[in-house]
């Protein structure tokens, strides 16, 4: 039974192994909250590896595990002075590429798919108006799970890729009932192997 299973998965996986490439990318995100009017953007970044699954000659799955660092801070409202809060998390895009050969080596991509970032530690930090600091979990007011959609677009030159994508998330970010989401701006860097 064990050895039936196993050459089913073979059976499976190998084809996709077979038409499939590693590669990895990372690169600066330019982040903030939306519906939030006193949220300004700040810097982070992303890193790990990708996959790409072969579905036809010009469309790709492309799922990847990256770390990603994602803050952003506002100020001066009735209460705080000023605030920023920090994330680091574990982020699952899975994406589907469209890629258009411009010439024998040069490839010009378009990405859309959704996403999934699970929030790992973070830090959060409030300046009162009345003086007081406050230190605290990002996950005590912010939710720790996020999901929502990419949209990017690139160019793949030989095995080096350029690129710039949009991520909104459509979870609230302050949980089920908020009305505020998280955004960003992504450029990345790759490379094929």
């Amino acid at each position: 039974m064990i050895k039936k299973r196993i050459l089913l998965y073979l059976f499976i996986l190998v084809p996709f192994a077979l038409y499939a490439q590693w590669g990895v990318k990372g690169g600066l995100d330019y982040c903030t909250l939306v519906k939030h009017d006193l949220s300004n953007y700040r810097l982070g970044f992303h890193i790990g590896p990708t996959y790409d699954f072969y579905l036809s000659e010009k469309i790709y799955l492309q799922p990847s595990v990256l770390f990603s660092y994602f803050q952003f801070g506002f100020e001066s409202d009735e209460y705080i002075v000023k605030g920023s809060v920090e994330r680091y998390n574990l982020e699952i895009p899975v994406n589907l590429s469209f890629r258009q050969p411009l010439s024998e080596n040069t490839k010009l991509i378009i990405d859309l798919g959704p996403y999934l970032k699970c929030g790992l530690f973070g830090d959060s930090n409030y300046d009162y108006k009345n003086n007081t600091i406050n230190e605290f979990s990002t996950y005590d007011i912010y939710s720790r799970f996020e999901f929502g959609l990419n949209v990017g677009g690139g160019i793949e030159i030989d095995k080096i890729y350029a690129g710039l994508a949009y991520q909104y998330g459509l979870t609230g970010a302050t949980g089920k009932n908020s009305r505020v989401n998280n955004q960003l701006f992504r450029f990345s860097l790759g490379y094929k192997f």
